[in-house]
């Protein structure tokens, strides 16, 4: 098996760590325990996207909040990741994938833990806009330290596995939220939202999380390239590889330097991938922020609608042994609705009566239906290959959008039932998550190795910078137009990603961006050599 970002096509052999075959190292333990700790990351991010929601509500009215600087408030974590997604990726192409890991690790716990030591809005919105900056840059070197690290055969299914984790952690959050605002109050989330990045230790256990050896490799480090693929080999059980045969080659030595190869040798790369960063962002969060809203306003509240499920008043004769529900949930059960509908994108003001805890699994079942979309969205770019199902992914999330513009007019105008609804952002989140997982795999395949993580931490950053929008221009979209062209924004969002998609200038899978470099441009930057 070779590894991902650089499988070798079979007539151009070489003795690398993407080399195909066992000599390699195969896939096994190692491979799973890094696997295990990048999953921890991810959750993280998770955590860290929606706690915000539920911590706005909390804060003193002493410090003279209005929406705007609530707004200014909950956007600084997004900043701060794009500056770090973009300056960390940076750094990471001339230092390494696990030193800026354990960078980011050490200086998010500290930040994230000083947060809850802020005594005014300014200073909450620094730690945050700081807390962000590291996140933003732990997430591309993790991302990138993986897909270096695994089998390309693997690569898809393990990227999905990770985005998965995602919506764990934004239940693990919702769950802290539901424990401590009533009672120990917003500095106490802060503080526990920020402790599960001890659970990241393992990269500071020297050996046990190594350094990828493509960077190795392509920095000229031959002989720690050769231990570290040894020991993944010896970890894995599989034979010791061949030593590794590279040529030396200076990577970029400034920020410049960089931004000149993505516009430059890699422009064809660059230009089509940042607005489809954008579009998928605006799709996602499009979706997560508007559809709960639109429900808010069109959903009778004597129905017991819960923005997806109708009430279990409403089937009765459908599921057996339903009862009737309170109007008036017990405060514990607003605490945790209103954290549980945060976590999944949902505005916490929105009306709690008739909203009580069994209800909630409907809006439970949107959030789902992302796992099967990441799942299913990585195991088929791994068998064929990663343009094609970005493509399927976007086209059908353009379908799906296009959709639920039409229920929502169905909706307010012949009274269809809800459950058609519920059914098409079912499964536009699940073609929205897949192309989320396939374009994060394309992007960080793609470049070579020596600008993998810049190109990847700036291209993901325009993701942060269209989600700080997106909730803004979905609610003017709500307020001045139909609720089908809010809907069919999106869908003609999605379809413009997948024509971007097809004008991708290659597929990945199984390609060795360094080799590639190396017979198209010139020789002087070429990262690996017979």
């Amino acid at each position: 098996m070779a590894f991902c970002c650089v499988g070798v096509p079979p007539e151009t052999p070489m003795h690398t760590p993407s080399s195909t075959g066992s000599g390699a190292g195969g896939f096994g333990a190692y491979q799973w325990r890094l696997l295990t700790f990048v999953c921890f990351g991810w959750m993280i991010d998770g955590m860290e996207m929606y706690v915000m929601s539920l911590l706005l509500p909390e804060l003193p009215d002493s410090w003279g909040l209005n929406d705007v600087k609530r707004g200014v408030l909950g956007g600084s974590v997004f900043v701060g990741m794009t500056i770090g997604a973009v300056g960390f990726g940076s750094v990471s192409d001339r230092v390494g994938r696990l030193t800026v890991v354990r960078i980011t690790i050490l200086l998010a716990l500290v930040t994230g833990l000083l947060c809850a030591a802020a005594q005014s809005m300014v200073s909450l919105m620094l730690m945050r806009g700081a807390f962000g900056v590291m996140v933003g840059g732990l997430l591309p070197a993790l991302i990138t330290l993986l897909t270096e690290s695994m089998p390309s055969g693997a690569a898809g299914a393990s990227v999905g596995l990770t985005q998965n984790m995602f919506a764990v952690g934004g239940m693990f959050v919702s769950g802290i939220a539901a424990a401590v605002l009533g009672g120990m109050g917003w500095r106490w989330l802060l503080f526990f939202s920020g402790l599960p990045l001890l659970l990241c230790f393992p990269f500071f256990i020297p050996g046990y999380i190594l350094e990828s050896p493509m960077w190795l490799a392509a920095t000229g480090r031959r002989e720690a390239a050769d231990r570290v693929v040894s020991t993944i080999a010896a970890t894995n059980g599989e034979p010791q590889p061949a030593l590794l045969s590279v040529r030396a080659v200076d990577p970029p030595r400034s920020f410049v330097q960089q931004l000149r190869q993505l516009f430059g040798t890699h422009k064809a790369l660059t230009l089509p991938l940042m607005p489809l960063w954008a579009l998928l962002s605006w799709g996602y969060y499009g979706i997560v922020f508007v559809l709960p809203t639109y429900l808010n306003r069109h959903i009778p509240h004597e129905s017991e609608y819960i923005g997806a499920l109708p009430s279990p008043s409403r089937l009765h004769g459908i599921l057996p042994h339903t009862t009737h529900v309170s109007p008036t949930p017990h405060p514990r059960t607003q605490s945790f609705a209103r954290a549980f509908l945060s976590t999944l994108g949902h505005s916490h003001n929105l009306p709690l009566a008739h909203k009580t805890l069994p209800i909630l699994t409907g809006v439970l079942l949107t959030a789902l239906a992302e796992i099967p979309g990441c799942t299913l969205g990585g195991f088929a770019a791994d068998r064929i290959g990663r343009k094609s199902v970005m493509i399927a992914s976007f086209s059908g999330s353009a379908v799906m959008a296009f959709v639920t513009g039409v229920v929502a007019i169905l909706i307010e105008q012949t009274g269809v039932s809800w459950i058609w609804l519920l059914l098409s952002a079912c499964a536009l989140k699940s073609f929205l998550s897949s192309a989320f997982i396939v374009v994060t795999l394309y992007t960080a395949e793609a470049y070579p190795t020596l600008v993998t993580n810049f190109g990847y931490g700036f291209c993901n950053a325009f993701t942060r910078l269209s989600a700080t929008l997106t909730p803004t221009v979905g609610q003017m979209l709500l307020d001045h137009a139909t609720s089908f062209v809010t809907f069919a924004s999106y869908s003609v969002g999605c379809a413009a990603a997948a024509v971007l998609s097809a004008f991708l200038p290659f597929e990945t899978l199984g390609r060795n961006a360094d080799a590639a470099q190396r017979a198209t441009g010139p020789k002087e930057t070429s990262p690996l050599q017979k």
